[in-house]
């Protein structure tokens, strides 16, 4: 499952999603805009729980220099290109 998260107000129920598919085995691309990503940097606790469910990989979109909270998160900028690449790819794709 992509989660492309560009709303800051849509970053908790995004992660819920996320949470959810972990749980139940899916796979968990999620993708957050520059500020969305600063959000969750700023959210330890989420970060955590991303983390302790099985997320090991965050991509931003742009470059960042920011790491987050959750250490077993490795994040990923994505370019234009590879990030349509990854919406051609992915065979469902919800927008946040």
């Amino acid at each position: 499952m992509l989660l492309l998260v560009s709303q800051n107000h849509a970053l908790q129920h995004a992660c819920d999603l996320a949470l959810t598919a972990l749980v139940f085995g899916q796979d968990v691309q999620f993708v957050l805009w520059p500020d969305v990503f600063a959000s969750l940097c700023a959210n330890p606790l989420l970060c955590s729980q991303l983390e302790e469910f099985g997320l090991t990989r965050i991509y931003t979109t742009g470059a960042t220099t920011t790491a987050t909270h959750a250490t077993g998160i490795e994040v990923t900028a994505l370019s234009d290109s590879a990030l349509q690449t990854l919406i051609a790819s992915e065979e469902k794709a919800l927008s946040f």
